[in-house]
């Protein structure tokens, strides 16, 4: 099997649509659908002992023995794996307490699980849909219907409750038409689709977010535009900037487009240097308050660099006062050692630092700007640090400007 398997667990009531949209996502996003319950009934067909078993479980409404289930599914991942597939939206699966632990037990290394989308409807539009539908199934039977739910009340809505509290549980609202729903899960499924930062080439506004991918070893589609090419980008109503405020940088996941700097740097971080890593709320308040300084700064540089002579002028001379409060702000802000969110891995906020004063433009630290952080040890410690990272040292190496 090509690499880790992503997997993304699929669960919802009977009849919440979880066959419907995993459809769209296999067309869409490239990935291999495996139902639980199809894999089962597949089996059931196949006849044998197992197959048996199989049918007396289904018939009762009750849950499969877990080992059965996955077997089945580790056996079908293996087979699209011999096909250079790597992407698996397994629906219907962990069921229950049994299904979890039995997976963890067996899959747990084996897999990389993004989270589990849980498609919640109403029971009333549930029951409707199934009865509507016609497949056939020996299940679709209104006596049938009612064990099903009772069953996934009781079993799985617990593991939906542990995928919550695990911070990996994705809630739509699935009582919606397909179309509805899908658009919701495009938004979901966005960062299976290639990154791609589309910025001026050179340093600027774009800088942050480049920063915060290299920190996160993060790879991604670097889509420098020259400055001769920005009016036929702005004037086609389908450029990826025109999906958000007609500006650069905008960071992009094939549907999915965000703009406004800090909002790409943001996101850029969450996707790579923050990923996996818990933020309390009032780390992540202080990286904001960080953020918020960072944008003070760079606003009053571009005054230095901008406009009429006078207002460059003004703006030069006005900058040492500018810049007082917010530099002291930060330094009564940064710790005295380490990063600001601890450990050994810079956050988003000692990047911004690192940003505002070594960007070649507009920089602390750059031609006509430069300012002495003598008065701010603890800032110039910071940026030290930061530079010493081995992934934003290398990336600084070859940035190339």
């Amino acid at each position: 099997m090509p690499g880790k398997p992503n997997v993304v667990f699929v669960l919802g009531g009977p009849g919440a649509g979880k066959g419907t949209e995993c459809g769209k996502l296999v067309e869409e996003f490239g990935f291999v659908h495996l139902s639980a319950g199809d894999l089962l009934r597949e089996e059931r067909k196949n006849g044998g002992q197992q197959g048996e078993l199989i049918n007396d479980y289904i018939k009762e409404g009750k849950i499969i023995p877990v080992a059965i289930t996955i077997g089945l599914i580790k056996t079908a991942m293996e087979k699209a794996g011999t096909e250079g597939k790597d992407k698996f939206l397994i629906d219907g699966f962990p069921r229950n307490a049994d299904n979890l632990s039995g997976w963890n037990e067996i899959m747990d290394e084996v897999c990389e699980v993004h989270f589990c989308l849980y498609m919640e409807c109403t029971e009333e539009i549930m029951q409707q849909r199934i009865l509507g539908r016609n497949e056939g199934r020996a299940d679709d039977n209104a006596e049938a219907i009612k064990k099903r739910f009772k069953t996934y009340v009781e079993s799985t809505m617990p593991i939906i409750k542990i995928f919550e509290q695990r911070g990996l549980l994705r809630t739509v609202d699935s009582t919606g038409t397909p179309e509805e729903v899908h658009a919701v899960c495009q938004q979901l499924f966005a960062q299976f689709q290639p990154l791609e930062l589309t910025y001026f080439d050179g340093p600027g506004r774009g800088e942050l977010a480049r920063l915060a991918l290299s920190a996160g070893n993060v790879e991604y589609k670097d889509n420098r535009v020259a400055f001769a090419e920005w009016p036929a980008i702005k004037s086609n109503p389908e450029s990826v900037v025109n999906k958000c405020f007609g500006q650069m940088p905008v960071v992009s996941h094939g549907c999915v487009a965000i703009g406004q700097s800090l909002a790409v740097a943001s996101y850029c971080a969450d996707f790579g240097l923050h990923k996996g890593r818990y933020l309390s709320p009032i780390q992540r308040a202080q990286i904001t308050m960080f953020l918020g300084a960072h944008a003070d700064i760079q606003a009053s540089l571009y005054k230095c660099h901008f406009g009429s002579s006078e207002s460059k002028a003004e703006g030069l001379k006005n900058l040492p006062t500018a810049l007082a409060p917010v530099l002291a702000g930060l330094e009564k802000n940064v710790p005295d050692t380490g990063f600001l969110c601890g450990g050994n891995v810079p956050s988003l906020a000692d990047l911004a630092v690192f940003d505002n004063y070594t960007s070649p433009f507009p920089g602390l630290n750059a031609e006509g700007t430069k300012v002495d952080l003598a008065p701010y040890p603890k800032l110039a410690k910071l940026v030290e640090r930061v530079g010493e990272f081995p992934s934003i040292k290398a990336y600084v190496a070859k940035r190339g400007f």
